[in-house]
């Protein structure tokens, strides 16, 4: 099949590449909505702090062809379009400042003894209500976080739940929904934010919606730093989790997860990266479910580029086989089946590429190029003598996706060397539609 990729459309731009923050005019992500195509753009640092800050909100009524800022109140109106036609869109939550709780240090080797209290619920010393915790990872940055099971955490603290957006275009009526989750060992992690202060991060669902043929709802997301849904063991490295809801994300039930187990031969990157993170699906017509992973991540001292892998569940999401690399780069692999029969697989950084197979998606074409792999600082401002990573991709290659029509797709990504109308290089989000022709 023969894939045309349209001319780009901006969504918003932002200041120059140069004296923007990475953070800022970024990470665009698309949802549906019943009177057009909504669209939101982070405008913050890319931190955890900055969870749950406002967005900027944009609306096109002609399938992305054009683009007008829109109130924020546009986060009700838009997501995810259900079987019973309400939308539902994931809303993360803001994390929550611990340091007056007094999170104990966490003992290694030879200060555990053999009949010391299983520490997942020790109390953590004399001046604190926190836990010893599952334990503890220390970045290549240098920062500390230390991993809790939410059962164990002081009473009232935290839920076993994620927070959603409702909108019925019926009734006219849309709500801000807390959902429970229900999954053994559920963990979270501490770190330290702006001026020592302790933060909690709080458990946020960072995967797509995804409506099953059957009607029920499916939820891939990551952990960093989790612990096993088995024993609750501390994972060193992040694990994919796939969630179930049959009440229209009222609830969700965990159903399987894939750990993340480095292999070297394969990857020689592979002990660097942070994981299996950023999972997408699509159901096949056989009635497999298909997975995109991502593995690049800079937090174990990987670069910022790295493999993706695929893998399939032949038993309804219970198993899946051993995941087999898909490609040499896939930052946020995006999947999704069209009703013309044709499956796009969009991923990137460095470049942003979208792949096509037919059928149950078991044969792959070669990636077809949305922005180029290669350096891309020359059209800089002013060009570096040698670049950063992001200097040289000109993007932070995090896309998102969303059907438009039967054989169109819509792709939102950042291009942060595009020209305003003065010559200006300015970070910007766009949007692009890919059409799946005939041979």
């Amino acid at each position: 099949m023969r894939l045309k990729i349209g001319a780009p459309r901006v969504i918003v731009r932002g200041g120059k590449c140069e004296d923007t923050p990475w953070g800022f005019y970024q990470f665009p992500k698309l949802f549906a909505g019943e009177d057009g195509v909504y669209a939101c753009v982070h405008v913050e640092d890319d931190s955890p702090d900055c969870y749950g800050m406002p967005e900027k909100w944009f609306v096109s009524r002609d399938g992305g062809g054009h683009w007008t800022e829109t109130d924020e109140s546009a986060r009700f109106r838009c997501g995810t379009k259900l079987k019973n036609g309400e939308y539902l869109r994931a809303e993360p939550r803001a994390v929550i400042d611990v340091t007056d709780k007094n999170p104990p240090p966490f003992r290694a080797g030879n200060y555990f003894l053999p009949s010391d209290e299983n520490p997942l619920y020790a109390k953590g010393g004399e001046n604190t209500s926190f836990p010893e915790g599952l334990g503890r990872f220390v970045d290549v940055f240098g920062q500390i976080y230390r991993i809790y099971e939410i059962d164990a955490l002081p009473r009232g603290l935290l839920q076993k739940s994620w927070q959603f957006t409702r909108y019925n275009p019926v009734t006219g009526v849309s709500a801000l929904e807390s959902a429970k989750v229900t999954r053994p060992h559920m963990s979270v992690f501490t770190y330290s934010g702006a001026n020592g202060a302790v933060r909690l991060n709080v458990p946020n669902p960072w995967g797509n919606i995804r409506v099953a043929p059957d009607g029920a709802l499916w939820l891939p997301t990551y952990e960093m730093f989790g612990a096993s849904p088995v024993n609750g063991a501390h994972y060193l490295y992040s694990a994919a989790y796939f969630y179930k809801s049959e009440d229209n994300g009222r609830s969700w039930k965990y159903v399987s997860h894939i750990p993340y187990i480095p292999a070297p031969d394969e990857n020689p990157a592979a002990y660097y990266c942070d994981g299996f993170t950023e999972p997408d699906i699509e159901f096949m017509p056989d009635g497999s479910i298909v997975a995109l992973l991502r593995t690049a991540g800079v937090f174990h001292g990987a670069p910022e580029w790295g493999k993706s892998y695929i893998t399939r569940s032949a038993d309804g999401g219970k198993t899946w086989a051993k995941p087999q690399v898909f490609d040499k780069r896939g930052v946020i692999p995006q999947i999704v089946r069209l009703n013309c029969g044709a499956t796009l697989a969009v991923y990137g950084r460095p470049g942003i590429y979208v792949r096509a197979a037919r059928g149950n998606a078991e044969v792959w074409e070669a990636p077809v190029e949305i922005m180029t792999e290669e350096d891309r600082s020359f059209l800089m401002n002013e060009r570096p003598a040698r670049p950063t990573f992001h200097q040289w991709a000109g993007s932070c290659c995090n896309m998102s996706v969303l059907p438009i029509g039967d054989n169109r797709l819509l792709v939102a990504y950042s291009d942060f060397y595009v020209p305003d109308e003065k010559g200006v290089k300015r970070k910007t989000c766009l949007t692009r539609v890919v059409e799946v022709e005939d041979d």
